[in-house]
């Protein structure tokens, strides 16, 4: 079957009995509508995941505490629905699922180096974080910087958590 997007099924002749929605949601104007969309598309009993990040909780070793929350803040105001996590049990419940579990998966990165997953989005962060001028490109350079050198004398630490949310269809 094609995968599309959760307004392109016909929930009156497609039903499914489990789904998923990764790293997704944050993205989506209408949070409430997609979630009640995707519950018109399982069948009774059907299963949902879902995973989102709460950047939010970031722990990260960095010389510059403020600038990293410029940039955090930056990374969230770039999205319509940032922060889900901690919204997600009442907007699941309010669409017709039970939660019946919700564990954190942990993101965590001792090094800060090409091929790293915070080596990518840290840079991509930051330049986000300047074109929306939350930050100058002196500020970013020097925040990046910080992180190479952390990683250079063996101090680079990052956590940040992914909510894993498991729930069925009522």
């Amino acid at each position: 079957m094609e995968i599309g997007t959760l307004d392109t099924f016909d929930a009156t002749t497609q039903k499914f009995d489990a789904a998923s929605l990764v790293q997704v949601l944050r993205y989506v104007e209408d949070v409430p509508l997609d979630l009640k969309r995707a519950s018109t598309l399982l069948v009774p009993g059907g299963r949902l995941a879902i995973i989102e990040t709460d950047w939010n909780g970031t722990v990260l070793n960095s010389s510059f505490p403020e600038t990293t929350r410029k940039i955090l803040d930056a990374h969230d105001d770039d999205v319509p629905s940032a922060n889900l996590p901690t919204k997600l049990i009442g907007l699941l419940t309010t669409a017709g699922f039970s939660v019946i579990d919700v564990e954190a998966v942990p993101l965590l990165e001792t090094s800060w180096a090409e091929g790293t997953f915070t080596y990518s989005m840290f840079i991509r962060f930051a330049e986000l974080a300047v074109k929306l001028e939350a930050i100058t490109e002196k500020e970013a350079k020097t925040w990046l910087e910080d992180l190479q050198s952390k990683n250079d004398n063996g101090e680079y630490f990052f956590c940040a958590n992914r909510m894993l949310f498991s729930c069925v269809k009522l």
